[in-house]
Order: structure tokens, then sequence, then C-alpha cells
């Protein structure tokens, strides 16, 4: 599904502002007496800054707000240099750190969102006995959304240095390994986009919209040299020593540092840190920060770009909306519709972590899920349109998506429903939408359980129990054999009544315990053929058995 540049929401994220950046302060009462009083007074200027940071995102004032962020990084760093050496378990350190980990948090936020920030230290170098303080004072400018940072010196020195790990903390630059989700992907999305990315034609026939089509390289040969960094295409184009720099059409040429960033990786192997390298870079980039934020960054995030969805759809209609701490409703129908919705999605969910065996204390997915709520059919047919890109089936009564950074439902609110038809529709988003936000679990599998869970829960009280069982004889003669499903070739409403009568042998009693195994294995972070095939068997095989097709 297409979706919107991030960038593109970063006027419509005032509560982002509120939960991240205000909320990051700090209580300098908490200080241990070891910590020197002049001490204190700094670490309450950080608090201070914070607070301003905060209020400037709110007020959406994105460019000051970047400022402020980068000089609490320079007063956190400054303060830490100036109080070297400290022992690793000290006061000081163990004050800092909490504020340390906020600010990493907020940068990342900010750098979501589209702002090109210098690199945070790690805190590991920051915390160092010994720690040159030489690292706080060459600290570049604060930059704002959509500036290049710039590095001093001699570009060849300074890849030198970021090469050599095995410097320690006499040089002041020991750094980790470079990973391609969280360094190098962003740089090539922003740089070789509509030229290599996203472009209908690649030029030079080079693809690189994923790791694997930039490692097979282009006319001009592969990108990467092995190990030899000097000696690869990817950074003699970048510095102009092989040809046109690139990028080119006018855009700005990478800095020192951006590059030394790039060569570094490939010293380092120019390997790739994600699941699977046939995946489009964007989603690698989302994967990677949805993993590393906390439930409630990855909520706010998912609200922020929820209310973006909103205006593209309908743009004049500010939304009313209700929620809780995994739950966001947001609609163009009376407020006590959308509280009663509200109620049938809380019952859906306790409902769902009981059926699927989640923790019933935690949130049943990770940053929760929205539920968009169209008072029409024609404004749940321009959803489908303007954000996913594609007609919407006119009798589906709604539908979930599940993604990194977005996981929704949709529902058209064109007739009124009765209590068990609001929490069998609910039951049915929450549990494909929590199946499917695992990696690589497949569509026929999420919606077949989904729909299960209403057969067992709602069979005598949701009307369109009938209408699936009476559709699913032509469903399955649209299945000519196992790999019609695992490679995904069904129209989404056969393969959701395919996956029903499939996923009911993966559920009833004789096979229960084996499907709990999945589940655990799902949450362990095992991919969906694997955790398939140890509690079952290889899916080509199982499916074959069930289907009695070759």
């Amino acid at each position: 599904m297409n979706r919107k540049p991030i960038s593109a929401v970063l006027n419509c994220l005032p509560s982002l502002a509120v939960a991240v950046l205000c909320g990051l302060l700090w209580d300098c009462s908490a200080v241990r007496a070891e910590v020197t009083e002049e001490q204190q007074q700094r670490l309450q200027q950080l608090a201070d800054s914070m607070q301003r940071a905060g209020k400037l995102y709110s007020d959406q004032q994105y460019g000051e707000c970047a400022r402020e962020v980068l000089d609490l990084r320079d007063k956190l760093q400054k303060l830490l240099a100036d109080a070297m050496p400290q022992e690793p378990d000290s006061d000081l350190l163990r004050s800092v750190k909490p504020i340390y980990d906020r600010l990493e948090r907020a940068y990342g936020m900010l750098e979501l969102q589209g702002a090109e920030l210098p690199p945070l230290t790690p805190w590991a170098e920051l915390s160092a006995a010994g720690q040159s303080r030489s690292l706080t004072e060459k600290a570049s400018r604060p930059l704002v959304p959509g500036e290049s940072p710039q590095m001093t010196g001699d570009a060849s020195d300074q890849e030198s240095i970021a090469s050599d790990q095995s410097k320690d903390s006499q040089t002041g630059v020991a750094s980790g390994p470079i990973s391609f989700a969280r360094d190098i992907a962003p740089l090539l999305i922003e740089n070789c986009n509509g030229c290599h990315l996203d472009g209908r034609r690649a030029s030079g026939n080079l693809r690189m919209d994923t790791y694997e089509q930039m490692m097979r390289g282009g006319d001009s040969g592969e990108l990467i040299a092995g190990r030899n960094a000097t000696n690869s295409l990817l950074i003699q184009r970048l510095k102009g020593e092989a040809g046109e720099r690139m990028p080119a059409g006018g855009r700005p040429a990478l800095s020192p540092e951006q590059i030394t960033t790039i060569s570094t990786w490939i010293r380092e192997g120019a390997t790739f840190d994600g699941d699977d390298p046939s995946t489009e870079l964007r989603r690698v980039v989302q994967e990677n920060w949805a993993a590393a934020a906390s439930h409630d960054d990855l909520f706010q995030e998912r609200k922020s770009r929820s209310l973006a969805d909103w205006q593209r759809v309908l743009p004049d209609s500010q939304p009313a909306s209700a929620g809780g701490n995994e739950l966001f409703i947001l609609g163009n129908v009376s407020e006590q519709s959308l509280n009663g919705l509200l109620t049938y999605a809380e019952a859906a969910l306790g409902q769902a972590k009981k059926l699927l065996g989640a923790p019933q204390r935690a949130p049943l997915i990770k940053g929760g899920i929205s539920i968009f709520v169209l008072q029409t059919k024609y404004d749940y047919g321009e959803f489908g349109r303007m954000v996913e890109n594609r007609d919407l089936p006119s009798d589906w009564t709604g539908h979930w998506y599940a993604g990194p950074l977005d996981v929704y439902a949709a529902l058209p609110l064109d007739a009124e429903l009765s209590e068990k038809q609001g929490e069998a529709i609910m039951l049915q988003v929450l549990v494909g939408a929590y199946l499917g936000s695992f990696r690589d679990v497949p569509y026929w599998f999420s919606e077949g359980v989904a729909r299960n869970a209403v057969l067992s829960t709602y069979r005598r009280a949701d009307p369109r129990v009938k209408t699936w069982q009476a559709s699913l004889a032509a469903a399955f003669q649209k299945v000519d054999s196992p790999k019609t499903l695992l490679e995904d070739r069904l129209d989404e409403e056969s393969a959701g009544l395919v996956g029903m009568a499939l996923t009911g042998i993966m559920t009833n009693s004789t096979n229960r315990m084996r499907f709990e195994k999945l589940l655990a294995l799902l949450r362990e972070g095992r991919s969906f053929n694997d955790a398939l095939t140890f509690a079952y068997a290889p899916p080509e095989t199982l499916l074959k058995n069930w289907l009695g097709k070759k």
C-alpha cells in the first residue's frame, strides 16, 4: 500500500510534542547528595531546556525546537566532559542517564519526522572514564529540519578515524558498528529518491528500492567492492571521483560525515541487519524505528499519522475522537456513537486477549491501533482511494491494516449496530490486526483466525456469518494449488473465507495446543513459516494435506 512520506505529517503533530518532548522532564529533587550544587543547577537547566523544546514543538516551531534539542545535547555532553573521569556507577552518571535516554527518544522522534540532526554520541562513549572533551567542543551548530550537517576537517582523515574500531578512549572517537536499517537506509531514501528509488525507470539500471537490488548494482557494475570503501563505486560516485558526482540533478552533495558513515559500513562488511533483504528500504527504516520505540511513543506516532490520514480523506471535517492507552477511535459521527464504539472495542479487546492467549495487562498490539469510523459508505470509499490507493468492496463492513508505523481499522457506520454486532466487528479487526502486525504473517491466516473468533463467539448475533458460510464453496474454487495461498494470489475476501476454513482446523480441540505454540513462537519473534513448520508442518505440506490439491 502506498504511504505518504513521514515528513508529510510534520504539521499534524502537536500531540507528539506534548507526549514526547514535554513529557521528558526530569525531577532534580531526585539527585543524590554526592552531585555537587553546581552540577544540580546544570541538571535543572537541562530540564528547563527540555520543557522549552516541548513548548516549541507544540507551537509547531520545528526549527527552533530542533535547535533547543541540540543545545540540550551539547549541554549534557559538556556536563559529563567537565566531570570526567567518573566511576561507572557514580551518582552523576546515574542522574544523567535517564535524561540521556529521554533525549535519545525525543531525538529519534524528531529525525523520524524529517529533521536531519548530527549523530547523538552513544552513552557508552559519553560515560567512559577519560572521555576527551574535544568531542563536545567539536559539536556542530544546531540544525533545522531540511538542513544537512557539516563536518569540519579533512574528509579522508574523518574516514580513517571512523573506520578504525580499535581506537580507545585516548582518541575520543571510538564508535560502534553502523546499522544499515538505522544509518544507511535513511540516507539512501533521502538522497537517491526519484532516480534509483521509487522511480519508474532507474537511472543506469541501478535500482535501490531494496538492499538486495542495491547489492546487485547496475550498468556500471557492483556498488560495493568487498570491504574496500575507497574502491567501491558507491563511494567514488558520492565523492565525484568516478564520473558525475551523486546525487545528480542539482541536489546537494552528501556531507563528509555522511560519506564517512557509508564508508565505515562498507569496511564493516556492508551487512543487512533487517529481516528480509528484499524488503523496501522505507519499510526497513520504519520497522527499525518501531522496534526500538516504546509503546507510548509508537502510539503517539500512530495517532498523529491517523489524524493526517483523516485530513487527506475529509480535509474539511474535524473528527471527534475517543480512546485509552491502546485504542484511538476517530470519526465524523456523533460523540455518543463514538463512545459506544469505544465501549464495544474495549470489550472486544479483552476478548481478543483471552482467545489469543495474550497477556491481559500488556497492550494487545505494541503501539496500539487506530479505528477510523466513517459516517457513510461514500466516506469509506474515499478512505480506500485516498489512504490505500484502491477501491474497497462495496459490501465490506470494515477492514484492518497492519504495518510498522500504521496499524488501523476502518469501518463505515451507515447503520445502527447492536451491541453484539459492534463487538463482533471490533473483535474481527482487532484479532486480524494483531496477527497481521507480526513479521510476514499472511493475510489468509490473520483474517481467517479473525473470522473464526467471530464464529466462536458471536455466531448467532452476527448476520455476516451466514453470508460467509454461503460464499465458502465459491472461494475454494479459486484455489488451484497451495501456491495460490502461499503466493498471495487470492482477493482479500476469498482469502479471508478460505483462511476461516483452514484456521478452523488449526484451532479445533485436536490442534489447539499446536495453535497456541504457533502464537507463542510468533510472539518470540520467529517468522511465520518457521513457527508454522515447528508447530504443525512446512506450509506447503500442510496446505496440500488440508486442501487435497498439489
